[in-house]
């Protein structure tokens, strides 16, 4: 009884944070295009243009800059710290 009310208040809490999270927060550009979805690596420059002005910017990525020259793939790698070369 005990572990399923521990488990249940624990999902009553992650649930919140989980649908109130703001683009960029996971290691994405930090974009929500007009379909009111975070745009990916890859997604960013062709939904939002190169300035992201097409876009609401939420929290973006200090790498968003480097899309121009740099892929969306190391990008990508780069916002979750898996490579050391950004």
């Amino acid at each position: 009884m005990t572990t399923l009310l521990v488990a249940t208040a624990a999902i009553v809490l992650a649930v919140p944070s989980i649908a109130n999270a703001t683009c960029g927060t996971r290691g994405g550009p930090g974009f929500r295009g007009s379909d009111g979805k975070c745009k990916s690596w890859e997604q960013v420059e062709r939904d939002c243009g190169p300035d992201g002005s097409r876009c609401q910017r939420e929290q973006e990525s200090p790498y968003f800059k480097q899309l121009p020259n740099v892929s969306a793939q190391k990008l990508m790698q780069c916002a979750h710290g898996l490579r050391n070369d950004c």
